[in-house]
């Protein structure tokens, strides 16, 4: 799969993930809930939001090697 960067809001994006990433530290154990749980109370936002922001960590992660 070839990763091309987003063409707008990527800034948006990469925060997002920063929120979400300290949000899933501060839960180093992890959850007991469903995807859809998961959803709903942890990431709070759209699936295809959070792919955006997986997208563009990997993306920033590839440009980086």
């Amino acid at each position: 799969m070839v990763l091309d960067p987003l063409e707008e809001d990527k800034d948006k994006y990469h925060k997002l993930y920063q929120k979400l990433q300290t949000k899933i530290n501060d839960h180093k154990d992890g959850y007991d809930i469903t995807y859809e749980e998961f959803f709903k109370t942890v990431v709070q936002m759209p699936e295809a939001e959070y792919i955006k922001c997986i997208y563009e960590v990997l993306w920033q992660l590839r440009k980086s090697s």
